[in-house]
């Protein structure tokens, strides 16, 4: 099994008011996300897939759309305040309906659903997968996504 792993590095704040602590007051990080492609195969030109299609698309979301943004979730009753004053947002339950919350793990989730389409646009190839998505907001904390449906079943030959 052949991997690539993407990686992307942006700078985003984000509160999460039902948490207790300091993660329910708005912080920042300097968020790096980790995008790992995985096949059986290299294509002819000794790649898994074409890179720069892949990661392109990537960075271009990340850097338009989460960069310097400030994340909150859709319930958040500073998102209507930061709104009107023209920042940028990006709003979990609303920008991203798929988890209310701009949570390490509901982004890795987020960025998995996005780098399924980029895949796809990417590579034709129907034995390449998107095996996982890491976030990391700190050195020492990450939230890993992993695809079920990768590993195929195991078969044993005498």
């Amino acid at each position: 099994m052949f991997t690539t792993v993407f990686t992307h590095q942006f700078n985003a704040s984000h509160q999460v008011p039902y948490l207790p602590g300091e993660l329910a007051e708005l912080h920042g990080h300097t968020w790096r996300v980790s995008l790992t492609v995985a096949g059986p195969s290299l294509n002819a030109h000794g790649l898994l897939m074409d890179e720069v299609a892949f990661a392109t698309p990537m960075r271009d979301f990340i850097s338009a759309r989460l960069d310097n943004a400030v994340m909150v979730g859709a319930g958040d009753p500073f998102a209507p305040i930061l709104d009107a004053h023209g920042k940028k947002l990006f709003v979990f339950g609303s920008d991203y309906d798929g988890a209310a919350w701009p949570t390490s793990q509901a982004l890795a989730l987020m960025l998995a659903q996005h780098g399924h389409g980029w895949l796809a646009a990417a590579s034709d190839r129907k034995d390449v997968h998107l095996a996982s998505v890491t976030v990391h907001t700190a050195e020492d904390v990450t939230a890993t996504w992993r695809n079920p449906t990768l590993l195929p079943a195991l078969t044993f030959t005498r």
